[in-house]
């Protein structure tokens, strides 16, 4: 069984999109890839919507016609100048033994309200790791026994004027958003192996704008 999907990068000089199927083991194949210059948005603000819509369907109709078919939802990558990245814990006591999604919703809906703020939209929430009885730590708890269940997770929040510029964006090209990811974050996956990762590696990401 196999997956199409779309990615999109908007950043400050150019808008690039990647086409790729995923098989049943996690394994991607790049079908297509397509990068516009854009002028049209300079550190993070958009500074013409139209002229963006042109270059975002530009780039879209490019990869569609590769595959003879419509694209009508994407991932998008995105970096702000001002993006905020907070380190928050929260937990909570456990009415019964085994640990559900119920209980992993709960703590996640928690933190995104303690992570609030004036003027900024949430990203993505990314847990850093589950902690079980004040010991045990793992990354996924679900089906664990434990009478209390905390969470450390990293948010990533943009200002709002900006986020609400790329929905109102995508809603006009009738393009669904499944998923918003911080560019670092892509990079990382992109990049970095489980093996690296627990070998302490540092991404460092250098572009024209931030690093």
């Amino acid at each position: 069984m196999t997956n199409l999907t779309c990615s999109l990068d908007l950043g400050n000089g150019y808008i690039k999109g990647v086409l790729f199927l995923e098989d049943y083991d996690g394994k991607k194949t790049i079908l297509a890839k397509e990068m516009v210059k854009s002028k049209w948005i300079k550190k993070g603000k958009i500074l013409d919507s139209s002229s963006l819509i042109n270059s975002v369907s530009n780039v879209l109709d490019h990869l569609s016609s590769k595959v003879d078919s419509p694209i009508d939802e994407v991932i998008l990558g995105l970096s702000h100048p001002q993006m905020k990245i907070k380190q928050l814990s929260t937990h909570k006591r456990l009415t019964n033994l085994e640990i559900t999604e119920k209980e992993v919703n709960s703590l996640l809906e928690s933190i995104s309200q303690e992570a609030d703020e004036l003027n900024y939209e949430i990203l993505k929430i990314m847990p850093i790791k589950w902690i079980i009885d004040d010991t045990h730590i793992t990354k996924n708890p679900v089906g664990m026994d434990g009478r209390k269940l905390e969470l450390v997770a990293n948010i990533f929040m943009i200002p709002s004027p900006t986020y609400k510029d790329i929905e109102k964006i995508f809603n006009e090209l009738e393009i669904d958003i499944i998923d918003i990811i911080p560019n670092i974050l892509w990079a990382e996956e992109g990049s970095l192996d489980a093996e690296t990762k627990d070998l302490w590696c540092v991404l460092i990401d250098i572009w024209a704008n931030q690093t």
